[in-house]
């Protein structure tokens, strides 16, 4: 899993450190080295990530995410965390995108109480994987495109070459 951390104060960056070294995949973003406006780099980086982990307010990572949110078969799990590394919420794709199973990771990582609130969870009930199923054919789907685009890209590229070859000889 690839996994975005992004931190905005001192504090943060050393809740960031701690998660980079304990779990794979991740890579930290902090304000100041990595980046200077939280919203650019999450621009940036929304649909590159399986998982973004924001160590702000809640509202803060709500209005960072909002206008990338599309479907829950597709967008990375988010969570949150406060800055003094007390709760781990699971803010967004919670089942398909892995969002509550990350949660619980962090929380023991850093010692915190994993915050989730989807029903069949906190229920303990067994969640429907319809969805999983659903995302994994959707990310197929998007994979066949891109290599069908990539497939034409190389083909008319190879017939402009060899288009100008002949213009060459003429």
């Amino acid at each position: 899993m690839r996994i975005a951390i992004f931190s905005v104060t001192n504090h943060g960056a050393e809740l960031a450190e701690k998660i980079f070294i304990n779990l794979d995949g991740c890579r930290n973003f902090i304000k100041g080295r990595d980046f200077d406006r939280l919203s650019e780099i999450v621009d940036d980086t929304f649909n590159k990530f399986d998982a973004l982990i924001f160590i702000t307010a809640t509202g803060i990572a709500v209005r960072m995410i909002a206008k990338h949110i599309e479907s829950k078969l597709t967008d990375p799990a988010v969570l949150v965390i406060d800055e003094l590394g007390q709760h781990v919420i699971s803010l967004l794709s919670g089942h398909v995108g892995g969002a509550n199973d990350l949660t619980l990771k962090i929380a023991e990582i850093i010692n915190a109480e994993p915050i989730i609130t989807t029903a069949t969870d906190i229920n303990n009930k067994i969640a429907i994987k319809e969805g999983e199923n659903l995302a994994k054919e959707e990310e197929k789907k998007k994979e066949a495109e891109k290599n069908k685009e990539k497939k034409d890209k190389d083909e008319k590229e190879k017939n402009d070459d060899k288009n100008k070859k002949e213009e060459k000889k003429n």
